[in-house]
């Protein structure tokens, strides 16, 4: 519904008079640093210059290995990894993958615990690195490529 208004705001903010592609544009990158920004309080001071290391995210694969992830969040905090990685999962910026391209967000469908399980044996059969995918509702602001 967000998405919608905005584009209609950007119409008639433009004087169009039907709502045009580049207005949706507008809008969603209107949306997605909206979505971003109310990540920031919802962290509640658990992680250290949250929007720093969002920023680390720019221009970024929407889907990264676990090797890459851990490079962004080092170079950004000095936080232990791993539970920066959590928090991250928690407030949905990221999702886990839990079959070949397929990624669940923690609250989807089912306890974080279940999605932790399936994406561990998903990567362990595939002999590979976890793969996490950033939610869609930020690759506008972040310039995720995907």
């Amino acid at each position: 519904m967000y998405l919608i208004k905005s584009a209609l705001q950007e119409a008639v903010n433009r004087g169009h008079v039907k709502v045009a592609e580049e207005d949706f544009k507008s809008a969603e990158l209107s949306y997605s640093e909206y979505a971003l920004q109310s990540l920031l309080p919802e962290n509640g001071g658990r992680i250290d210059d949250l929007e720093s290391i969002f920023y680390e995210f720019a221009g970024v694969n929407s889907v990264i290995h676990q090797e890459q992830l851990e490079e962004c969040l080092q170079e950004s905090s000095s936080q232990e990894v791993e539970h920066l990685i959590e928090i991250l999962c928690e407030m949905t910026f990221l999702g886990k993958e839990i079959q070949e391209n397929k990624f669940e967000y923690y609250g989807d469908k089912r306890p974080a615990k279940i999605t932790d399980r399936l994406a561990e044996k998903y990567a362990s059969r595939k002999a590979q690195s976890k793969r996490y995918q950033i939610n869609p509702a930020f690759h506008a602001y972040l310039g995720i490529e995907k």
